[in-house]
């Protein structure tokens, strides 16, 4: 596989998985040691629909523009 981004501390993926309906379209292999959290997506809506300005974030990071305020979690 090519790479197609190289990720620095504090960087984020997947998120366009969280806040579609889609499914994650990339595998992720580490060059060095780092720490990795793994957030469902049920458990990403009930934080998002409690924190608006979470889903905010993720939205202008996905290039998205449409709304999620009022998606339910799966």
């Amino acid at each position: 596989a090519n790479p197609v981004a190289n990720l620095y501390e504090g960087q984020i993926f997947g998120e366009q998985a969280l806040v579609s309906e889609g499914t994650r379209n990339a595998n992720v292999r580490a060059q060095i040691y780092c720490d990795i959290y793994k957030l469902k997506k049920a458990d990403f809506w009930r934080i998002a629909n409690k924190h608006p300005s979470l889903l905010e974030g993720i939205e202008k990071i996905s290039g998205r523009s449409r709304r999620f305020s009022d998606r339910k979690a799966s």
